[in-house]
Formats: C-alpha cells, structure tokens, sequence
C-alpha cells in the first residue's frame, strides 16, 4: 500500500477513469483505501446520536485535509477529493440509517 504521503497521484484516478479496471494497481489500492476509509467514518458516525452527526462533517474534512496538507497535496484536485469524499460518507451514513441498520445511534 503506498504511504499517507505518496497518493498525490492517485487523488483524481477513479474519477478520471472509466472503470476501476481502468486503475493502475497502485492506484487501485488508493481508491480501496478510501472506500475504507469512508465505510470506517461512517460506521464511526451511526454509532452517535443522529442529531450530532452533523457537527462531525467539518472536523472530519479539517482532519483529513490536515493530513494531505502535511503530505504537500493542495489545490483543486484535493478540494474535490475532500468534498467527494465527505458526500460519500454521508451518502454511506444516510443509506444505513434508511436501510434501519442504525439501531445503535438511535436513527
């Protein structure tokens, strides 16, 4: 798996890409990384109360942003990796609390 510091490649290969098979492998691994990433935040946040869900979107970019910032990637390409990767566990969040799997935060 390459290291937290050496994805600046990666931040823009799925969505540039057709289909993940279109994905080197070491950007395939990136991409899986943050499919993990995601299902991990979002199984972190149905575990709270729904109603302090919200507040916890804006730490969670800043935390992530503080880590690609530390790692020297910037600008644009990881503003719309930030912002997809924020609707992506929101989307992930409201798809378990629909599907009722959200028992213990109360959803």
């Amino acid at each position: 798996m390459p290291s937290r510091c050496n994805n600046k490649e990666y931040l823009g290969a799925a969505r540039d890409a057709q289909s993940i098979d279109e994905l080197t492998p070491d950007q395939q691994v990136a991409y899986a990384a943050t499919v993990e990433a995601i299902r991990r935040v979002a199984m972190a946040l149905i575990e709270l109360p729904r109603d302090e869900r919200a507040a916890q979107y804006p730490i969670i970019r800043n935390n992530f942003q503080a880590a690609m910032i530390e790692c020297g990637i910037m600008g644009l390409m990881a503003d719309a990796w930030l912002d997809s990767t924020i609707i992506g566990i929101q989307s992930l969040v409201t798809e378990i609390e629909t599907s009722g799997g959200a028992v213990g935060g109360q959803a």
